[in-house]
């Protein structure tokens, strides 16, 4: 069977989620930290918001393509958008409760540039803090933009 566009394409959402959802620390010898981010991390699904926070929403954006040569593969800049809902309230220290939270999702994203072997590179190409309208309430937060690339040889 040839390789599929969706199964690749769909392969660096589920990375992104999975570096950005929260895995506790497991104590003993081996010692494994925690990693991640948020304990809430939805990907193209329906959900509804709870009180957990932080809440991640990745979206997909656009994703340009183009071919490496004839009947070759093609390179995907693969567009994606991770809205980071943080809190309900108005923050009193922006650095603190908001920025500190996004910076930890760059952070997170960047531990595995390659989002385990699903993109060749993936990197942060936007950072904007600030009140976001959802679903008809005001949370504070902001969106990480990335862009992934990605080779798909069809």
């Amino acid at each position: 069977m040839a390789n599929s566009f969706y199964v690749a394409y769909k392969a660096v959402f589920s990375a992104v989620k999975a570096a950005l959802d929260f895995v506790p620390a497991v104590p003993g010898d081996l010692g494994v930290p925690a990693s991640g981010v948020a304990k809430t991390v939805f990907v193209g699904e329906n959900f509804a918001l709870t009180p957990d926070t932080p809440v991640i929403l990745v979206d997909a954006s656009t994703s340009p393509i183009t071919p490496l040569g004839m009947s070759s593969a093609l390179k995907v800049n693969v567009g994606v958008n991770l809205l980071v809902l943080v809190r309900e309230s108005a923050p009193s220290d922006w650095f603190d409760d908001i920025i500190d939270v996004m910076g930890d999702v760059v952070d997170a994203i960047l531990l595995d540039r390659t989002l385990n072997g699903a993109v060749k590179d993936v990197y942060p190409t936007s950072f904007s803090p600030g009140s976001i309208t959802y679903r008809g309430k005001i949370f504070y937060g902001g969106q990480v933009t990335l862009e992934g690339v990605m080779f798909f040889k069809p």
